[in-house]
């Protein structure tokens, strides 16, 4: 399985979250090294934390976009925040089917976070980009004209 690369068009110029998902990506990758020619059923237990740290990750950087989203009031925070709930419901449900056959659902969970997080970016992530970008520029604008009175 290949890596995921982190690329410039994932950037959508809001730092601290295209740090956030910069360190999903690293974690993801962690749980890509153990590919068809490497895995091996001790390696099952350690695949397994990995996911579980993913699962986690993937929330806690959900939960920090969504305050982002909802500070500006970005005005589709429900669908994006539907679409998140959704994807960690799957991340759950591989974790809850891993821990049973670890075998059987691993190339599933792989291509399905692979796709997943690589679309989310390029769709829903980009889609918001503008609106957060803008809605700092006229807070920080707001804030200078409000110091320099």
């Amino acid at each position: 399985m290949s890596k995921l690369a982190w690329i410039n068009e994932y950037n959508i110029d809001v730092p601290d979250i295209d740090d956030k998902m910069k360190a999903l990506f690293e974690g993801m990758n962690r749980y890509l090294e153990y590919d068809d020619k490497r895995r091996k059923e001790e390696d099952y237990d350690e695949i397994g934390e990995i996911l579980a740290d993913i699962s986690e990750a993937v929330r806690q950087h959900f939960a920090h976009e969504e305050r982002v989203l909802a500070q500006f009031h970005y005005p589709e925070i429900a669908g994006h925040k539907k679409e998140h709930r959704r994807f960690v419901k799957k991340i759950l449900a591989y974790r809850r089917v891993y821990s049973e056959e670890p075998e059987k659902i691993y190339k599933d969970s792989v291509k399905y976070i692979k796709e997943w997080l690589v679309q989310h970016i390029k769709d829903d992530d980009m889609r918001y980009a503008p609106f957060i970008r803008v809605q700092k520029y006229l807070n920080d604008h707001n804030a200078q004209s409000r110091r320099g009175r």
